[in-house]
């Protein structure tokens, strides 16, 4: 027997919801936090079937520290201080597995000066097989770990043009993240002028750019900026400026 090599990966970020369903997989929470009060060494992730599988699915968990460059742009980078356990697993058909992520110390006793950032990748291996002609469709799951203080919203939004486009500038002030999942541009009459559905992780003082296209953004003082965020059910509302 021998593993096929005819694999295709389907690769995932999570972004909303408690829960979320992937090709037949179920994974919760889709952000785990551990706060800078917690005394707490791990969290934990729950990954369920839900597909209807008939074999057994084979999953490696790893880590990577997650930062930002100066444009908002992801960077992941090794680490060796994360444990998760269990880091291999098979998920059988129509069963759930809880898999432990945290440190050998409580966060409380890390003192952080700001919210720290990693990421837990869950990725599907591939099935020993006869058939060489099978195609297999691994999934992996990218999923956000948060350790430290939440502090709360606190975005700046600068208005400039560039080639005849709208960009609007976003600067995250606090020293935790904010995920931004719709941006509205609203003008002195609460009259939707410009919005944009792409969601956006920034980390502590990170920033970032919405690319408005010809948006009739005229004064910036005359429009305010509206987000829906992960920090909860509310639309925030922030100042345009120049």
């Amino acid at each position: 027997m021998k593993l096929s090599i005819k694999a295709l990966s389907l690769s995932l970020v999570a972004f909303l919801f408690n829960t979320q369903l992937y090709a037949g997989i179920s994974i919760s929470p889709v952000q785990l936090y551990l706060t800078d009060k917690s005394k707490q060494r791990s969290s934990t992730f729950t990954l369920e079937s839900k597909g209807g599988d008939e074999s057994p699915r084979i999953f490696e968990a790893q880590a990577v520290k997650w930062t930002q460059g100066e444009n908002g742009e992801d960077i992941y980078s090794p680490v060796s201080n994360i444990i998760i356990n269990p880091k291999n697993f098979i998920l059988k058909p129509n069963s759930k597995q809880m898999v432990r992520v945290g440190f050998t110390q409580s966060v409380e006793s890390m003192n952080l000066s700001q919210e720290e950032t990693w990421r837990i990748i869950f990725t599907e291996l591939p099935q020993v097989t006869n058939d060489e002609s099978k195609i297999a469709l691994l999934l992996s799951l990218n999923v956000p770990f948060f350790v430290g203080k939440q502090e709360p919203a606190y975005l700046k939004f600068i208005a400039r043009k560039q080639n005849g486009r709208t960009i609007i500038n976003v600067e995250n002030l606090a020293k935790s993240h904010i995920q931004i999942q719709k941006l509205y541009v609203m003008d002195k009459n609460k009259k939707v002028v410009a919005e944009s559905a792409d969601m956006k992780y920034l980390l502590a003082l990170g920033k970032n750019h919405y690319d408005l296209g010809n948006a009739p953004i005229l004064g910036a003082n005359n429009y305010k900026i509206v987000v829906e965020t992960d920090k909860g059910d509310t639309p925030l509302e922030f100042n345009l400026v120049e």
